[in-house]
């Protein structure tokens, strides 16, 4: 069982479809079999980022730092898995 994020799951799964962010696809899958309930978020996207590369979510870590800005919400995605990790 896995966390989801009912209110954004149809706008992150238009980035996953159209590519705008590489990797989403894998970041969710990972995520969703690793978590099995929402935790406080992460203060920053780079520690969620940090987070998730501990707990073997993520193995892209510098894409991830230099692209979080680049999608609406990315970075609060990345919080609120990272903390969901930690």
């Amino acid at each position: 069982m896995g966390v989801l994020i009912p209110r954004k799951v149809p706008h992150f799964k238009g980035a996953v479809s159209s590519g705008k962010v590489k990797y989403l696809d894998t970041l969710l899958i990972k995520a969703a079999a690793k978590i099995s309930k929402a935790g406080t978020r992460s203060s920053t996207p780079e520690n969620g980022i940090g987070n998730l590369v501990t707990a073997g979510i993520i193995n892209t870590p510098d894409y991830w730092l230099a692209h979080y800005h680049d999608y609406p919400s990315l970075g609060a995605l990345l919080c609120a898995l990272g903390g969901a990790v930690n």
